[in-house]
């Protein structure tokens, strides 16, 4: 079947000379993988620089049921993000985001709130002009929202912990869980009150936002990535510090 659809490029590894396998969430039908031929001999119209991570792309595609591998039959970038890739921050934190989204997203699922969230965070990071320390800790954030394991309870006091395992803000941890104490649960909770408009504001010394990371990283790999380690974020600990 033919169809016309959009779609978030989450990844793409070689396949041969000539040819490349990209994994791209789309909005009609969730996290596709597709076989892209001739994508560096010159000779196919789909070309490297369309596949970059995070590219928003329009696409038609055949789309076979009970196939792994889907074909592409025409992609173009819109709309076309110029900044995304050439300021160095803004590359380093767009890794960073797509290969949280490749672990997290499952595939053939699709979710049209969860695309949504996803294609105006890439907007937002493309266009700001605000500082953008706090982007991934704002993402991470609000992709768990999406994904049903938003952080339940509130902070009160310096008192106050985070349960990673449980998700939850108390005073007393369940003995033996993994726990985050001052002052990431004051920081997390600040960025949880913040919106789409401000989420630069709060104001986070340096090496409490490393830490805030840290946590976020860690409750998402107890959640929602099978424990697996996030290389890139390594990258951007020392990019934000």
């Amino acid at each position: 079947m033919l169809t016309q659809t959009q779609g978030i490029v989450v990844s793409q590894v070689s396949y041969g000379d000539t040819s490349a396998v990209a994994k791209i969430f789309t909005r009609q039908f969730g996290l596709l993988g597709f076989m892209v031929k001739g994508l560096k001999g010159g000779k196919g119209s789909i070309r490297p620089s369309h596949l970059m991570q995070l590219n928003l792309v329009e696409l038609v595609m055949y789309k076979k049921e009970n196939q792994g591998l889907q074909i592409i039959k025409e992609l173009r970038c819109v709309p076309l993000l110029p900044n995304l890739h050439v300021h160095p921050l803004k590359s380093c934190i767009s890794l960073f985001v797509a290969e949280v989204l490749q672990r997290a997203l499952q595939e053939n699922h699709p979710d049209e709130h969860l695309f949504k969230y996803i294609y105006q965070k890439i907007l937002e990071l493309d266009s700001t002009q605000e500082p953008m320390a706090n982007f991934p800790l704002h993402f991470l954030l609000g992709l768990s929202h999406n994904l049903g394991f938003w952080p339940k309870g509130h902070y009160e006091n310096e008192d106050t912990v985070f349960d990673l395992e449980e998700g939850v803000f108390v005073q007393t941890p369940y003995p033996g869980h993994h726990t985050a104490a001052k002052p990431s649960p004051e920081y997390i909770q600040q960025l949880m009150q913040s919106d789409n408009s401000n989420w630069h504001i709060p104001q986070i010394p340096k090496n409490d936002r490393i830490v805030c990371l840290d946590v976020l990283v860690d409750y998402f790999r107890l959640h929602m990535l099978q424990r697996q380690e996030i290389k890139s974020h390594k990258v951007l600990r020392e990019v934000l510090g």
